[in-house]
C-alpha cells in the first residue's frame, strides 16, 4: 500500500502543472520530485527494510527520544510515550516477517542498539512518574510491553546472527553513483569522488606537516597533538566550558558580521542522557521542530564517568582545548544549531524537511575553515582542525571503497588507524556506521568543497558588493537542501 501510494502521488505530482518559474517553487518541486524517485526505488528495488534491523530498533529509539526533548506539553509528552511503548510489538512483528540475510555487521550493530533501548527504559520510567504520577498502572503496562518488546528483538537477532554472513553491505557502483546523482545532485561519480578524497588527502597531510613545524620544528604532528590532548578542563568543569566557549563564538559572529543569528533561538547545552552514552561518546548536537514548538537545539556533552584516573584522563583529552574550540562551533555557532535555526525559517515546506547531509556536514566542515580563516583560531587550534579535516577526507576514501567493493571492514579500520594515527576501537566505531550509511560519510569533505566553490562563483557575480555575510545568508535561506540545486538558483 505505501509503495502504491508513492506511485499514485508521483504521477499527480507530474500532471500538475507548474505553478510559476521563481526559485522557491522551482526548488520545492525539484525537491518533491526526486524524494518520491528516491522512495519509489528504495521500496521497490533496494528494499533496505528486509536487509536492515536497525531500521526497526531505531524507530522504537527516537520514538522514544523525540517524544521526550520535542513535546513541551508533559500531558502530550506523557500521552505519546505510552503509545509508543504500547505500540512496540507491532514493530517487531513487521521485523520478523520482512528482514531476509541481513549482514553480520548490522545485526551486531543493531543488537547493542537494542541494548541502548532497554536501558532507555528506565529513564522512561522515571520521566512518566514525574509527568504523570496519576498513570502509574498504565505505564506500568507500556513498559512491560516495551520491555518485553525489547527482548524480543535481542531474540530475533540472535537468531539472525548464526546464519548472517560477514560483509553483504556494500551498495555498489551503480546504486551509490544513483545516491550521488539523486540524493545530492551531484556531477561526480564514484571514482571521480575518490580521486577527489585522495587528492585532499595528501594536500592536508602536507598542511599538517607544515602547521606543526609552525609549533615544534622537530616533533611530528600527531605527537603534538598528543600533548596538546593534556591541555584540558576538569570533568567538573565541562558543561561550563562548553556554554563558555559558546558564548565567545557568538560574540565573534556578530562583532566579525558573519551570519546574523535569529532573534527567540536557544541552544541548551546538556549532558547527553545516560541511554544515549554508549553511541554519543563525547558530543552530538539534536536540531529543534521545523514545524511547531520553539526554536531550541539541544548540544549533548557525555559526562565523564567516576571510574579510575587512567580512564578519566583519557577521556577529558578528547575534550581538550583545542578539539573543544572546534567542536562548539561545529555543533553550535555556526554550525548545525545556526543552520538549522535558519532552515525553520525556510520559505518552503520540502525546504524545511530535505535534509541533505552534504549541506549539513558540509556546512559544519566549512565553518571550521572559515572561522580559522576570519581568525578565530591559535596555532593548536589549527592544529587540530586540520586533523579533523584529515580524517574528513579519510571518509571519502573509505566510503567509496566500502560501497564499491573495493576495501572490507576490516581494512577500512586498519588503514584508517595508520593513516589518522587513531586506536583501531575508534577506528572501528566509525568504519561500522559508514557501511550502513552510504554516500554519507564523504558528504561532509565534498559538501564543504562545493560551499567554497560556491562562495568563488558568488563573489566573483556579486564583485565590490559581496560580504561573508551576504554569502552565508544566501546559502542558509532554503534549508538543508543539496548545493547544487541552491548554486542554480543563487547563481542565475
Amino acid at each position: 500500500n505505501h509503495l502504491q501510494n508513492l506511485k499514485r502521488l508521483n504521477v499527480t505530482l507530474h500532471k500538475t502543472p507548474k505553478k510559476s518559474s521563481n526559485s522557491i517553487d522551482f526548488i520545492e518541486r525539484s525537491l518533491l520530485e526526486n524524494d518520491l524517485k528516491m522512495r519509489i526505488i528504495e521500496w521497490e528495488e533496494w528494499k533496505r527494510y528486509r536487509r536492515d534491523p536497525s531500521f526497526y530498533v531505531g524507530e522504537l529509539i527516537y520514538g522514544l527520544w523525540y517524544s521526550v526533548f520535542r513535546i513541551s506539553n508533559p500531558t502530550d509528552r506523557a500521552e505519546s510515550l505510552i503509545q509508543r511503548m504500547l505500540q512496540a510489538p507491532q514493530m517487531l512483528e513487521v521485523a520478523k516477517r520482512n528482514l531476509k540475510n541481513p549482514p553480520r555487521l548490522w545485526v551486531q550493530i543493531t543488537l547493542q542498539e537494542v541494548h541502548g533501548y532497554l536501558s532507555f527504559l528506565k529513564e522512561i520510567e522515571q520521566e512518566l512518574r514525574r509527568i504523570a504520577p496519576r498513570r502509574r498502572i498504565e505505564i506500568q503496562r507500556a513498559l512491560q510491553i516495551a520491555e518485553t518488546t525489547g527482548k524480543g528483538f535481542v531474540k530475533l537477532l540472535q537468531e539472525i546472527l548464526q546464519r548472517a554472513k560477514k560483509g553483504g553491505y556494500a551498495v555498489g557502483e551503480k546504486k551509490y553513483n544513483y545516491l550521488l546523482k539523486h540524493y545530492h545532485y551531484y556531477s561526480w561519480d564514484a571514482a571521480q569522488l575518490e580521486k577527489i578524497g585522495r587528492q585532499a588527502f595528501q594536500e592536508i597531510q602536507q598542511a599538517l606537516k607544515e602547521q606543526a613545524r609552525k609549533i615544534d620544528k622537530k616533533t611530528p604532528w600527531h605527537r603534538l597533538v598528543e600533548e596538546l590532548k593534556k591541555d584540558h578542563t576538569t570533568a567538573k568543569n565541562l558543561l561550563p566550558r562548553y556554554r563558555k566557549e559558546t558564548a565567545r563564538l557568538r560574540r565573534f559572529i556578530r562583532d566579525h558580521q558573519i551570519v546574523d543569528i535569529p532573534s527567540g533561538e536557544k541552544l541548551h547545552i546538556i549532558d547527553t542522557p545516560t541511554f544515549a552514552r554508549s553511541t554519543i561518546p563525547f558530543a552530538a548536537y539534536m536540531d529543534p521542530p521545523m514545524f511547531n514548538g520553539k526554536g531550541e537545539g539541544n548540544f549533548f556533552v557525555t559526562p565523564i564517568p567516576k571510574t579510575n584516573p587512567k580512564k578519566q584522563e583519557e577521556l577529558l583529552q578528547e575534550h581538550n582545548e583545542s578539539a573543544l574550540k572546534v567542536t562548539a562551533l561545529h555543533e553550535g555557532y555556526p554550525g548545525h544549531h545556526l543552520q538549522f535555526i535558519k532552515q525553520r525559517e525556510a520559505k518552503g515546506t520540502m525546504m524545511k524537511i530535505f535534509n541533505c547531509s552534504s549541506f549539513f556536514e558540509g556546512w559544519a566542515l566549512y565553518c571550521e575553515e572559515m572561522m580559522g580563516e576570519e581568525g578565530y583560531y591559535d596555532d593548536h587550534t589549527k592544529l587540530f582542525q586540520l586533523k579533523d579535516k584529515l580524517w574528513r577526507a579519510c571518509r571519502i576514501i573509505v566510503d567509496v571503497g566500502l560501497q564499491t567493493g573495493e576495501m572490507n571492514d576490516d581494512e577500512a579500520v586498519s588503514w584508517m588507524a595508520k593513516e589518522l594515527k587513531m586506536s583501531k576501537h575508534s577506528a572501528r566505531a566509525d568504519v561500522n556506521w559508514y557501511t550502513m550509511r552510504a554516500t554519507v560519510p564523504q558528504g561532509y569533505y565534498s559538501g564543504m568543497l562545493l560551499i567554497r566553490q560556491l562562495r568563488e562563483k558568488y563573489q566573483k557575480k556579486l564583485g565590490k558588493r559581496f560580504t561573508l555575510k551576504k554569502f552565508h545568508e544566501a546559502l542558509l535561506q532554503f534549508g538543508a537542501i543539496p548545493i547544487p540545486l541552491i548554486a542554480k538558483v543563487i547563481l542565475k
